[in-house]
């Protein structure tokens, strides 16, 4: 008896293993700050647009900026997506609050 629910707990786990649990996940990105998530793609530039009009709206930097970089290289448009890296290091070494709203709105602009 003991012998059966042994093989049963170890069959049952390589079912698992090699089955998995789920379908491939969709690529999602996360909308920084908010906690929202949306598509990546054009919802990339979406979501890009909501964090820079959140550090836009407070001036200050938060944790928002260490994934900007990220959702940046993974927008389609490869000729704004340089752009925007070239705006990036201006909006991370930004000083003053006028700086950081002045740098994120010009950044939206050109989404």
């Amino acid at each position: 008896m003991r012998k059966s629910i042994v093989k049963l707990i170890c069959g049952s786990a390589l079912l698992v293993m090699f089955c998995g649990c789920g379908g491939p996940k969709k690529e999602q990105v996360v909308i920084q700050g908010t906690g929202a998530v949306a598509p990546s793609g054009s919802g990339g530039k979406e979501a890009l647009k909501k964090t820079l009009e959140g550090i836009r709206r407070s001036g200050q930097l938060s944790s928002a900026v260490a994934g900007l970089r990220q959702t940046i290289e993974q927008l389609e448009d490869m000729d704004l997506s340089d752009n925007l890296l070239k705006e990036l290091p201006k909006l991370e070494n930004a000083k003053t609050s006028d700086e950081v709203k002045a740098i994120s709105k010009s950044m939206m602009s050109k989404l």
